[in-house]
């Protein structure tokens, strides 16, 4: 009974690690499909400026190597587990399968673009809704004009 019940806990163990390997390589697969590591690099970039705003004393040569040392391989590693928590080895199949389609791959190539933009407008945004708190913090004598 004892040598049954090893069998069966090596068995389901191997196929637990099998289908953990099968569904990280599928996760691996999805992300290298939507170019998150492009992604990653892409906001990065977008920080950068902000950054070198708030902290000019920084030479350029500096930013460079900053930017040369981050280790974008490191986060989409760093994803897997995250998308293996919410959804099945089936969602993920089903999301390869859209993003191989010609809609999947505009979504693909729009989105940077959508983000982009919608960043910038929720900026845009955000700037508004401070002035009008400010405005009426001010105006109720809260803080000092």
């Amino acid at each position: 009974m004892k040598k049954f019940l090893v069998i069966v806990f090596i068995v389901t163990g191997a196929m637990v690690c099998f289908g953990q390997t099968e569904k990280d390589k599928a996760i691996m697969q999805l992300l290298e499909i939507t170019n998150s590591k492009a992604l990653a690099e892409q906001t990065y970039d977008m920080m950068m400026p902000q950054l070198r705003t708030l902290i000019p004393s920084v030479p350029d040569s500096v930013w460079a190597l900053l930017k040369e040392n981050m280790d974008f391989d490191s986060l989409i590693k760093e994803l897997i587990p995250i998308y293996s928590r919410y959804y099945t080895l089936e969602d993920i199949r089903g999301l390869i399968a859209f993003y191989q389609t010609p809609l999947g791959k505009k979504v693909i190539t729009v989105t940077p673009k959508l983000s982009a933009d919608s960043m910038a407008v929720g900026q845009e945004w955000g700037r508004k809704i401070a002035e009008k708190i400010l405005e009426s913090l001010r105006a109720g004598g809260y803080i000092d004009a």
